[in-house]
């Protein structure tokens, strides 16, 4: 049967795939197409002048169903095939030809842009080599680089999506000119494309219909492209979907990080309201969508944890306080040692969305960070941040010119704070300058700074939700084992938060510790949640429900924050038992009513009925070893108790022994009056008088002795 190519539009990779066909004596028809025009019913003559002919359609859309109707094979990579090898890899397997260099760099370039060159090693005078043939495939002049040069003046850059209105209608001059650019948004009056993080996402879940109409495209991994087809929306319709895409990246970021500083205050506290800080409690006016949050939450715990996680203004367990003083432009940015590529350090900059501070009444506190990363897609990007993004003085000394472990420095809220030594278990500035204003104390007096303690160790607690294809893909994938998680390295630097090389190198202690820390109910899903005594983590897709991203951020964020209380609660129980006995057990009273409160305050064993929530709250308390600590600490408090008791028993002995000594000598005294009367007592001489008296203080002391040989045995 006949085979006739029927070809798709012009870019290098059509060109090639043409003259491929044509070495190899293919029959092939070129109606010259462009992107905008690619459809299978520009063929229409060949195809009724052929009806017995096998067509192979290279990248042609078709919208009429014309297919349908012929013996019709589709060679492509976009859309719904977008899985599958370049479209030039296709036609060479079609023909049992070994691809060759050129053509594998063809085909890395027309898939995945410049990252897929530079995965497959090509050089720079390579890669500069291909996009410059690319552009002028695709018919990009001289004359449209100088005017696309000037658009770059004018680009700006919004919810972290950086935008440029384009003179041309032909986008790949701003690819090459600006990669890496994690998030490009191209548009001009006919058309727009939006390259990067979040491609795939906005094709399947926001503009599938348009794709299905072939009034729009999308190709390459979720680091790929999304594109409208030329000619099908007004000047109008593409600024409202430029805004629109715009603000969808606004709301799906790449990841969320929560970093939880727990503490304790020496000094009672007394805090209060100051300009950027609002206490808020459950009877605060709260916005349509906080009503249904809050509605939500309550709902997921028990009444009898309410009044600890939430501040009702009556039972003063907790007082909960919201910094209000933060916008989009609010930053967390965490910068880490100069990269040795480049000599110039790396920076996160981060999108802080809250600030919460939760002071309990039992001298114990948190603080946490609320981080969005809207550009940093690569799992490397991500271990960093949650790595060094945590840590909030350095863990050794040598680590302030290493900074293997720390950040070099971090600014919050537009307020630069170096990474420097102080005094051993001394936070970074900027936890003082947040946390003292509201206990009424000065972030600039030494004397005040010491009020505050940390709990744990020099890192904070790290919640944190990822969303990446490749690892959900395979760790649900079929054709792996169930198990396919214990042996990757990312799953575990992530849980265990080791930003740079495992810190486990043996094999088998490694799968033991994963699959400990691994909670695998949603593993089909494409979802695996982590937790560890420092950590709790989520990897999912793109296509993550709503509503599991929510619970993560509001609903286990509180669990973890409670577990954290009780650890802090325990420690702090703990450091006051030795201040007690040191005290001389003067403090056991308050200390024991404290504890009480704590068993029936704070420590929970369960806080919802949720079946999840159940077995990811017990994994935490396990993980924590709440449990063992709680138990530990009832001894504690027993031998304190015991301690007092003795003290108490001790003293009333004590008590009781003089009052014996004095009843003996008044009945010793009675007993010579009655053996010698009073008279002749009297009448006695002196020195004979104090001879008896002597005789009767010998004989209490010989029995006072004989008391205590008796107490003792």
């Amino acid at each position: 049967m006949k085979r006739i190519f029927l070809l798709g539009g012009h870019d290098l990779e059509m060109l090639e795939i043409k003259s491929l066909l044509q070495s190899n004596n293919c029959e092939v028809y070129d109606a010259g197409l462009r992107w905008d025009n690619a459809e299978l019913d520009a063929y229409h003559d060949v195809l009724k002048q052929n009806p017995d002919a096998e067509f192979v359609g290279i990248e042609l859309r078709d919208p009429k169903h014309t297919s349908s109707e012929f013996k019709y094979t589709l060679i492509d990579h976009h859309n719904e095939k977008s899985n599958s090898p370049a479209a030039i890899l296709q036609v060479a397997k079609l023909l049992n030809i070994e691809p060759d260099r050129r053509m594998r760099l063809v085909a890395a370039n027309d898939s995945g842009h410049i990252p897929a060159l530079e995965a497959m090693n090509a050089t720079d005078e390579e890669i500069e080599y291909i996009r410059k043939e690319d552009r002028r495939a695709q018919g990009v002049t001289e004359q449209d680089e100088a005017l696309c040069e000037e658009a770059l003046k004018n680009k700006i850059v919004e919810k972290g999506v950086t935008i440029i209105h384009s003179p041309i209608e032909n986008f790949s001059y701003f690819t090459d000119k600006l990669y890496p650019c994690r998030k490009l948004l191209v548009y001009s009056d006919k058309t727009l494309t939006f390259y990067g993080v979040d491609s795939r996402m906005l094709a399947e879940q926001y503009y599938q219909d348009d794709v299905k109409q072939g009034k729009a495209y999308y190709g390459g991994s979720n680091n790929g492209y999304f594109g409208l087809a030329k000619g099908k929306y007004s000047q109008e319709e593409i600024i409202g979907i430029k805004n629109n895409i715009v603000k969808i990246m606004l709301e799906h970021p790449i990841s969320f990080h929560c970093f939880l500083f727990p503490f304790r205050t020496i000094r009672p506290i007394n805090d209060h309201e100051t300009e950027k800080w609002k206490r808020v409690t459950t009877q605060t006016e709260k916005k349509e969508n906080e009503k249904k949050q809050f509605y939500n939450e309550h709902n997921y715990f028990y009444p009898f944890v309410w009044p600890t996680l939430y501040d009702n203004n009556k039972d003063h367990i907790v007082h909960h306080y919201e910094y209000f003083d933060l916008d989009e432009k609010s930053n967390y940015s965490i910068i880490i040692k100069d990269d040795p590529a480049t000599g110039k350090p790396d920076r996160y900059n981060l999108q802080l969305k809250y600030i919460n501070l939760n002071l309990y009444n039992n001298n114990v506190g948190v603080i946490s960070f609320y981080v969005i990363n809207h550009d940093y897609p690569d799992p490397s990007d991500i271990l960093k941040i949650n790595q060094y993004g945590r840590r909030l003085f350095p863990p050794f000394a040598d680590d302030i010119n290493l900074h293997s472990e720390s950040a070099m420095e971090f600014k919050i809220l537009g307020t630069d704070y170096p990474m420097s030594l102080k005094q051993p278990n001394e936070p970074i500035d900027f936890i003082y300058n947040l946390i003292l204003p509201v206990l009424s104390l000065k972030p600039d007096d030494e004397n005040d700074r010491k009020t505050i303690e940390t709990v744990i160790d020099d890192r904070m607690f790290v919640l944190s939700w990822y969303k990446n294809d490749t690892f959900s893909n395979r760790f649900k994938s079929s054709n792996l084992k169930y198990e396919s998680f214990r042996d990757d390295d990312f799953w575990y630097k992530y849980v265990f938060v080791d930003g740079n090389d495992i810190t486990c190198h043996n094999d088998e202690m490694q799968r033991q510790l994963i699959c400990e820390a691994t909670y695998p109910r949603w593993q089909k899903g494409g979802t695996l949640y982590g937790v560890s005594r420092y950590s709790m983590l989520m990897l999912t897709s793109y296509g993550c429900p709503d509503f599991l991203l929510n619970y993560f951020e509001t609903e286990y964020v509180r669990m973890a924050e409670l577990l954290l209380v009780q650890r802090a609660s325990i420690l702090n129980f703990s450091r006051r038992i030795k201040e007690s006995v040191n005290a001389g057990n003067n403090n056991y009273e308050k200390l024991h009513q404290d504890y009480i409160l704590f068993l029936n305050q704070i420590h929970f064993r369960e806080v919802t009925a949720q079946e999840q929530g159940i077995e990811i709250y017990q994994m935490l308390y396990n993980k924590m070893n709440i449990g063992q600590q709680v138990k530990e600490l009832d001894n504690e408090i027993d031998e304190l108790h015991a301690s007092v008791e003795n003290r108490h028993s001790r003293q009333l002995n004590k008590g009781a022994l003089w009052v014996a000594i004095i009843a003996l000598i008044i009945a010793t005294i009675s007993m010579f009056n009655a053996i010698i009367p009073y008279q002749r007592f009297y009448y006695c001489t002196t020195p004979f008088r104090i001879e008896i008296i002597i005789v009767v203080l010998i004989a209490c002391f010989v029995i006072f002795k004989w008391i205590k040989q008796i107490k003792k045995k």
